[in-house]
């Protein structure tokens, strides 16, 4: 059921276009609190990511949220490997973080 689901969106979250790689997002509108960034990496090691190679190449309004593309300026082929990531930043004791695991000095 759950991988069902998850492939009902799969072919609208990532594709290959042009030889890039493009992610598309819905942006809540009402999570006025939250920062989504998009970030890739060659290696998903930690510190390797960066979201200078992103460029944002559309945003749709639809109503309550905004339908949001990002294109790698790297072109696939020319990578052995190319990773992509939404990062999403917020406040500490935001909704989101209700039924996460909590740092120890919170």
């Amino acid at each position: 059921m759950l991988g069902q689901r998850l492939g009902d969106v799969a072919d609208q979250l990532a594709d290959l276009q042009a030889g890039h790689l493009v992610v598309t997002c819905r942006l809540y509108k009402a999570a006025t609190d939250l920062t989504v960034i998009p970030e890739v990496s060659t290696t998903m090691a930690e510190g390797s990511w960066t979201g200078d190679e992103l460029v944002e190449t559309s945003r749709e309004d639809k109503g309550g949220h905004w339908l949001v593309s990002v294109t790698d300026n790297s072109v696939v082929a020319s990578q052995p490997a190319r990773f992509v990531r939404l990062r999403i930043t917020g406040p500490k004791d935001g909704w989101w973080m209700r039924d996460t695991v909590r740092d120890a000095d919170a």
